[in-house]
């Protein structure tokens, strides 16, 4: 076998063009706009004395870059890839030997069915 026929995982497939332009460039170009117009109208009323609208002449700008990282996340990096670790379980036990509470708890569960009499109900009956 080539290595080209042992490799069975599937290539993601790239997004489109336009689907990209629609589900990202655009949303991401109306929330900038937005926040442009947001903090010119905040630094107005702050000028006109509104003391509480200089907070929201800074916040804006901040939601706006927040928007550009978001939109650098899924648009140059291709979205949040982050696989995660493979878990490896005991072969005997099958436990999770990183999980130690997990394997506290089954413990308990075992030692309370080993002192059980036939005559115990479970609780609530």
């Amino acid at each position: 076998m080539t290595q080209d026929e042992d490799d069975t995982t599937p290539t993601p497939k790239p997004r489109s063009f336009w689907r990209n332009f629609w589900q990202l460039d655009v949303p991401a170009i109306v929330v900038l706009v937005g926040c442009a117009v947001a903090t010119s109208v905040e630094f107005a009323r702050a000028g006109d004395g509104v003391w509480r609208a200089w907070v929201y002449t800074f916040e804006w700008p901040l939601i706006g870059l927040f928007a550009i990282w978001v939109w650098y996340r899924y648009r140059i990096r291709d979205g949040i890839r982050r696989t995660p670790k493979p878990r490896t379980r005991d072969a005997q036990t099958g436990n999770d030997p990183v999980d130690p509470a997990l394997s506290r708890w089954q413990e308990y569960q075992r030692k309370i069915r080993e002192n059980a009499t036939p005559d115990d109900k479970p609780a609530g009956e």
